[in-house]
């Protein structure tokens, strides 16, 4: 309490647009109580009725980044032999 801030961002987030009213934003934050860093890739909305974070993305440590990033390439090479 008392305005403790439990995450503080440890790089600007990123902005990748995702469609017309709505975009992707990958980020970092430090647990300010655990020192844990993690990345947050989120959907970002902007309608007439919500602006703002969704809940659907996924969060996961730091240290797992590139282990995330070989599995979508892996995902991707095999949508690629699939044509997609």
């Amino acid at each position: 309490k008392g305005g403790y801030k439990m995450y503080t961002q440890v790089v600007n987030p990123i902005e990748m647009e995702f469609t017309e009213k709505s975009k992707l934003i990958f980020s970092a934050s430090k647990n300010n109580k655990t020192e844990e860093v993690y990345v947050d890739i989120r959907i970002h909305v902007n309608s007439e009725r919500y602006s703002g974070p969704t809940k659907k993305g996924i969060t996961f440590p730091v240290d797992r980044i590139e282990e995330v990033q070989e599995k979508l390439k892996e995902l991707n090479d095999m949508l690629i032999a699939k044509g997609y």
